[in-house]
């Protein structure tokens, strides 16, 4: 055909009729595979169920609220737990979702398809422009050829969704509260020890320590005090030694006898009795090593000695006299010295003691020091035993939050129903696109086959190819027979395309899956 011929409304319907047969025919053919697709195509239902994540329902501790998980990265941890290779496992058991005994999927296919057929979607909530987006409901969602397969299944999800999160939150909450009983335990441990160190140091230092300083000061004060006494009285008791032992000298000469002589002698027996009495009064006070009963002993003796001889020989009373005095002050002499060695033994001891003192009192600094570093160990310690107590209890708190099912948790607000209808696929769509894909087919090959065909039909097209007008134009005589022939093809062309046509649509409302 030329190519700038433009074809009219007659070359159309001259191109109909000849490729009558062709157009109907290939329509036919599309159309009928739309039919056969659309009745061939398995149905698929879905099911689906709404769930609710509440939020807490009692006030939220501090360790519940640090402990708490964002509802997006909640659903997703209980969402791996669900679709597990073994869970997913579980329900194709027993659901029987595939043929496991012809054994033509592995195990791996079979829970990556049953995977892909669920659909876990988030409900956000809109809070405005610029708030941040957050979870507070999700569905589930499974697609099946089989509705009831595809309504027990995601029930089954809902149930496994319901039942981990309980055991999440629980286990959760017993985790924590479990990690902080132990961590509080070893703080406990900890704290004891120091305070064990801490008592330990200060019964060491106890004389060292800060608190104890002025008491020491005071202390170190009277013993310099008492020194000085003491000081002062071996002195004293030293030049009374002196004084006496010059006195016991002159006695034992004979001087100043003579004046004792004129003088009335004192009784033996009545001395001999008094020494016996302050003997045995000293004897309740002191011990037997005293020097004091020594000296008093001694005395006893030599009466007693002097009684005995007088009894055998008669000594002169210039004598008696004489030792008389001489006894008294070797007496005096002795308990000057006893004194003056209870003294020295006192002020030794002081010496130690103020010694002690003055080592106490240059320690203090040093003590304090350490004793401060051991504290700051010990508050550390006290105040880390008490944050962990104080999350303890909270946590314990929180987990009984949990028991009592108040804390944030999972609520089935729309329960999955038996789907009454396939979502997929929409048969009447796939008919009408069919229909449409039909026509456009069998026309498109009708005009595909007129272009193909070079040769020369009608006046219009040969005018353009000759560029002149032609002089005569015969026209195409048909014959009776040729006009019976076309009539009965055209006949039966329709009663065949009307019959494929009938029958088509008898089998889609018959047969087509609703």
């Amino acid at each position: 055909m030329a190519g700038e011929y433009e074809l009219t409304v007659s070359d159309y319907i001259a191109i109909f009729k000849r490729r009558g047969l062709h157009i109907a025919a290939i329509f036919l053919f599309i159309f009928s595979l739309t039919v056969v697709a659309s009745i061939v195509i398995p149905p698929i239902y879905e099911t689906s169920g709404t769930i609710l994540i509440e939020s807490q329902q009692a006030i939220i501790t501090e360790t519940a609220q640090a402990n708490k998980i964002q509802p997006a990265q909640l659903i997703e941890i209980i969402k791996q737990r669900v679709l597990s290779r073994e869970s997913l496992l579980n329900i194709i058991k027993k659901y029987q979702l595939f043929d496991l005994t012809k054994k033509e999927l592995t195990t791996e296919e079979m829970t990556d398809n049953l995977r892909k057929d669920i659909q876990i979607d988030l409900l956000e909530a809109d809070a405005g422009q610029w708030a941040q987006k957050s979870a507070f409901a999700f569905t589930i969602a499974y697609d099946s050829h089989d509705a009831d397969i595809s309504y027990k299944v995601t029930q089954e999800l809902i149930d496994l969704f319901l039942n981990e999160n309980v055991k999440e939150r629980n286990e959760r909450a017993t985790e924590t509260s479990d990690f902080l009983s132990a961590e509080a335990e070893k703080k406990k441990a900890e704290l004891q020890k120091i305070e064990a160190n801490l008592s330990a140091y200060k019964a060491r230092h106890s004389g060292s320590l800060p608190q104890n300083m002025e008491v020491q000061m005071a202390n170190l004060t009277r013993a310099e005090e008492d020194l000085r006494d003491i000081q002062r009285d071996i002195t004293t008791t030293q030049g009374e030694i002196r004084t006496l032992e010059i006195e016991l000298t002159s006695a034992k000469a004979g001087v100043g006898l003579q004046q004792t002589n004129t003088a009335a002698q004192p009784n033996p027996d009545n001395e001999l009795d008094k020494l016996k009495a302050e003997y045995a009064k000293l004897s309740a006070i002191y011990s037997p090593d005293h020097p004091t009963l020594h000296v008093l002993q001694r005395k006893i003796d030599n009466l007693e000695k002097n009684s005995t001889k007088s009894d055998a020989t008669t000594e002169s009373p210039a004598v008696v006299a004489q030792n008389a005095v001489v006894d008294k002050i070797q007496g005096q002499i002795d308990n000057a010295n006893a004194r003056l060695l209870s003294l020295t033994s006192q002020e030794k001891s002081l010496h130690a003691k103020m010694a002690q003192l003055e080592g106490q009192v240059i320690e203090t600094p040093q003590v304090e020091g350490e004793l401060g570093t051991i504290m700051r160990e010990y508050d550390a310690a006290k105040a880390s035993y008490e944050d962990i107590k104080n999350k303890q209890n909270s946590a314990q708190m929180n987990q009984k939050m949990e028991t009592e099912n108040k804390g944030e948790r999972f609520t089935l607000t729309e329960a999955p129903q038996k789907p009454e209808k396939p979502i997929k696929p929409n048969r009447k769509k796939i008919l009408a696109v069919g229909f449409i894909l039909a026509l456009v087919g069998s026309f498109g090959f009708a005009f595909l086959m007129e272009n193909i065909d070079s040769r020369v039909r009608g006046v219009g097209p040969l005018t353009v190819l000759l560029g002149m007008q032609p002089l005569v134009v015969i026209p195409f005589v048909e014959g009776e027979r040729d006009i019976a022939l076309r009539k009965k093809n055209i006949r039966q062309l329709a009663i065949a395309f009307i019959v494929l046509l009938v029958i088509e649509i008898i089998v889609v409302i018959n047969f087509m899956p609703k």
